[in-house]
């Protein structure tokens, strides 16, 4: 009996150690596991915090940008409002731009094309950076295909994001533009309304997404303004120094550009010519084809006199059949060769009815007069040119002939050139 009470006392204790040893591990395992939940949890609350704190550094990233961006703008309007208020020239307005684009994103290059007045292409104006290519002012950009022409044909701002889509966005057929578009980031079409006058094209920008596209955005509508405001300017410029029959300058405008260059070829010891010369017998030509006719005449003459000289000499409707080239930095001889060709691209131009004048077709005669040997002054050399014109009237028509002091003489005998 005491023997199996012994045997039944250890099983009760055995059990109730049993139980008490579950017990104290049930409640260390649970004590653990809570422990590890409050980790879990410290550690959510932690990843949170962080993921707050990037979130912060990221606002606050962008808006330290966008106050670089402002206190660049800012720091850039009175060059701004000065060139939207009196800039009348392209050439200023266009590294301007350039500039302005350089402050807001600093890239590594900068590029403006413009509008090309002949087609629907653009054109290079304005380059800066430390990676600009080989382009130079005046390169060409066609619009059939390219990251340029395809922000300038459908009017919107472009990005690298986009750029990387190369089956949407290739690149140009031109190795040159090709080279430059594969490291552009940004490109935005200058609008005016609908109207496209350029592209804004940047590479190396160390800002991108939408801040930057705002950016480039805010650039290209202000140059937009000015250079709509430019173009305006030299519309109501042109009207004023301009001839309305042939689009020549004017003889008031001749004037002043005779001026400035002789204070030019002064300044730089140059000579300077002057051609003065009018249309034989257009008397006859009006009277035998009308008013309308002899119009259309002068203003293909006009154009004729336009293709024949040099880009920077100065071409005037001097008064009725009267013209007048002003031939910068050129001597007598050149002068006179310049005049030639003028000469000899009229007479062999076939103009309507040509062949009823006098001559059998429309020819000039004219004078050239020099600076300094013939004249120091606007009238002096308007006056030696007109002496030479009126010898070369006198010689037959269709020729031309220099200043000689003989020719003064022969016009102050005769009072003058007389008739056409």
């Amino acid at each position: 009996m005491i023997a199996d009470l012994a045997i039944n006392l250890r099983e009760v204790i055995a059990a109730g150690i049993g139980a008490a040893v579950a017990a104290l591990v049930t409640w260390i395992w649970s004590r653990a596991a809570m422990a590890r939940a409050s980790q879990a949890t410290r550690e959510a609350a932690l990843d949170e915090i962080e993921q707050a704190i990037v979130g912060q550094r990221d606002a606050m990233s962008r808006l330290e940008s966008d106050k670089r961006q402002l206190t660049a703008i800012v720091s850039l309007l009175p060059n701004i409002a000065r060139v939207l208020t009196s800039s009348t020239e392209k050439r200023e307005i266009v590294p301007l731009l350039g500039m302005i684009i350089e402050h807001l994103l600093e890239p590594t290059e900068v590029y403006v094309f413009l509008r090309a007045r002949e087609d629907d292409g653009l054109v290079l104006a304005h380059a800066s950076g430390d990676r600009v290519g080989n382009l130079t002012a005046g390169h060409r950009v066609p619009m059939d295909a390219g990251r340029i022409a395809t922000a300038a044909r459908h009017r919107r701002s472009l990005d690298s994001g986009e750029f990387a889509d190369r089956s949407r966005y290739p690149l140009s057929n031109d190795p040159a533009l090709a080279l430059i578009e594969r490291r552009l980031t940004l490109c935005a079409p200058i609008l005016s309304g609908d109207a496209l006058l350029g592209v804004i094209a940047v590479g190396g920008t160390r800002t991108n997404g939408s801040e930057a596209k705002r950016a480039m955005r805010v650039v290209s509508e202000l140059g937009a303004a000015a250079l709509v405001n430019a173009m305006n300017f030299r519309t109501a410029r042109l009207a004023a120094e301009s001839d309305p029959l042939t689009r020549l300058f004017n003889r008031r405008t001749l004037s002043a550009r005779l001026e400035q260059g002789l204070e030019e070829a002064h300044r730089r010891a140059q000579r300077l010519s002057l051609f003065l010369f009018d249309v034989d017998h257009f008397k006859h030509y009006n009277d035998r084809n009308g008013h309308l006719a002899g119009d259309q005449a002068l203003r293909l003459l006009a154009e004729i006199m336009r293709d024949s000289i040099r880009a920077d000499d100065i071409a005037a409707r001097y008064g009725g059949e009267e013209f007048a080239i002003v031939l910068l930095d050129a001597s007598k001889p050149e002068g006179l060769k310049a005049a030639e060709k003028v000469r000899r691209a009229i007479a062999e131009f076939e103009f309507p009815e040509g062949a009823a004048q006098p001559l059998g077709r429309v020819t000039i005669s004219g004078g050239v007069a020099t600076f300094p040997e013939d004249g120091n002054t606007v009238e002096q050399l308007l006056a030696a040119a007109d002496h030479a014109l009126y010898a070369a009237k006198q010689a037959g028509r269709n020729q031309v002939h220099v200043f000689e002091s003989a020719d003064a003489l022969a016009t102050e005998d005769t009072g003058g050139v007389g008739a056409s």
